[in-house]
């Protein structure tokens, strides 16, 4: 398991101009397959797509179906083609996440195979408040339903052992509500969370 490649899929929409580089430096590293979903970004924003290194495999829906959407589309395309894998990382495309975050996560994911990683944010002061504000409200709300603690739900940071993946693809949601269902789902099914 652990000389499996780990699967970093980035769902993508009018992803900004550095976004190729990510790609290109997450592929240049031994161990790592990079899955790229465009999820119908316009006609002005083909070139970073264009750019991208031949080692990435891009996925394309040709409207923009949400980022639940473009996650399923990406783990199904992993579970169909039965890609041997440690799991899969999820990272955006808007430059929120630094490489060194992907690769932590990454490395979180092959220590704990029956867990799901949360690359969680820490909201201090250069967080705009209503971000901040929103996220307590969901820590809160997450926590009244379900008992368990999370300080970040809305991560789009997030480390998935291969064993769910066939599940994950399976979530209700198309857009950000997908990612609160994952979360919902591993506490239904009683997945311990490592932040």
């Amino acid at each position: 398991m652990d000389n499996l490649p780990t699967v970093i899929v980035i769902p993508a929409y009018d992803p900004p101009a550095v976004f190729h580089d990510l790609v290109r430096r997450l592929t240049a590293r031994d161990g790592y397959l990079v899955v790229v979903v465009d999820d119908g970004s316009h006609a002005d924003y083909q070139q970073e797509f264009n750019r991208l290194p031949k080692a990435a495999v891009l996925l394309r829906h040709k409207k923009n179906r949400g980022k639940g959407a473009a996650l399923k589309t990406a783990l199904r395309y992993i579970v169909d083609r039965k890609i041997e894998c440690s799991g899969c990382v999820t990272a955006d495309a808007d430059e929120k996440h630094r490489l060194e975050d992907i690769l932590q996560v990454a490395k979180a994911l092959r220590k704990n195979r029956d867990k799901i990683i949360l690359g969680c944010r820490s909201f201090n002061k250069r967080v705009p408040g209503l971000i901040r504000f929103g996220n307590a409200v969901t820590r809160w709300v997450f926590r009244t339903k379900t008992g368990v603690k999370v300080s970040d739900t809305q991560t789009g940071l997030r480390g998935f052992p291969q064993k769910y993946l066939e599940a994950l693809a399976e979530i209700n949601g198309m857009r950000y509500e997908y990612e609160i269902n994952v979360l919902l789902w591993g506490c239904e099914q009683k997945i311990p969370f490592v932040e």
